[in-house]
């Protein structure tokens, strides 16, 4: 028995499990941007509407209008959102340049149909449906994938 191979197919069995769940992270930071995108498209839309009832900028007593008060709050929670968006995907540089450092759009596209989408998006894809795109064997995915999985652990841990 060649237990060197046991242990070699063990650790590359552990590396590509350690890309899976990094995939997985990048993956829900992509719809977690897009939940923020559209929460910004909200905000703005309703400081567009309280733009538009302003009639009175002028200041009673000396004091801020309460429109204007709403208007600052709403500007600053619109930054807030978009900070946070660039701190996300500073976060994410790292796994986003590694899929591109993948040679083959094949293997980028099935990283992403199979590792980076979950189940419930409409670009997630199935190792069958994945075949039949490409017209190969499912076993023929499988490495595929495997051989982008390592490679992107290569990127991320070997440079």
């Amino acid at each position: 028995m060649n237990y060197r191979k046991i242990v070699e197919d063990r650790k590359r069995r552990g590396d590509i499990d350690i890309v899976k769940v990094r995939l997985s992270n990048y993956g829900k930071n992509l719809k977690l941007i897009d939940e923020i995108k559209s929460e910004i498209r909200g905000k703005r839309d309703r400081l567009g509407m309280l733009r538009c009832g302003w009639s009175d900028s002028d200041p009673t007593s000396g004091g801020g209008s309460s429109q204007e008060e709403k208007i600052i709050f709403m500007l600053d929670e619109i930054q807030s959102l978009e900070d946070e968006i660039k701190e996300i995907r500073r976060g994410d540089r790292e796994i986003r340049k590694a899929i591109s450092m993948l040679n083959d759009n094949m293997l980028e596209s099935i990283v992403f149909r199979l590792w980076v989408y979950d189940k419930g998006c409409k670009y997630h894809d199935t190792i069958r449906g994945l075949a039949v795109r490409y017209d190969l064997s499912k076993s023929m995915i499988w490495r595929k994938s495997d051989i982008a999985l390592l490679s992107i652990y290569k990127s991320l841990y070997n440079d």
